[in-house]
């Protein structure tokens, strides 16, 4: 089965470990919100699951080109086009 996940927070970061590990199905997309601005300071900051693959990666993988996964981040979700 092709399995895409839905998720932002750090809630998901076990559900997405667990979906890597699966033999039997592919993680073939992810769907997370988009940069945020935080803080007093309005950094721009990335979703704990875009930080996630960025610095353990997917399945081994030491970088996101090597996932075979696509990352997504519409601006909204209910939008025709995400």
């Amino acid at each position: 089965m092709r399995i895409v996940f839905i998720g932002t927070g750090e809630i998901g970061l076990p559900t997405l470990q667990m979906l890597q590990g699966w033999r039997e199905h592919k993680l073939v997309g992810i769907v997370t919100q988009p940069d945020k601005p935080v803080g007093r300071e309005q950094k721009i900051t990335a979703p704990a699951i875009k930080k996630a693959i960025q610095q353990v990666g997917i399945a081994g993988a030491t970088s996101p080109c090597e996932l075979e996964v696509t990352l997504l981040q519409p601006a909204k979700i209910k939008h025709p086009q995400a």
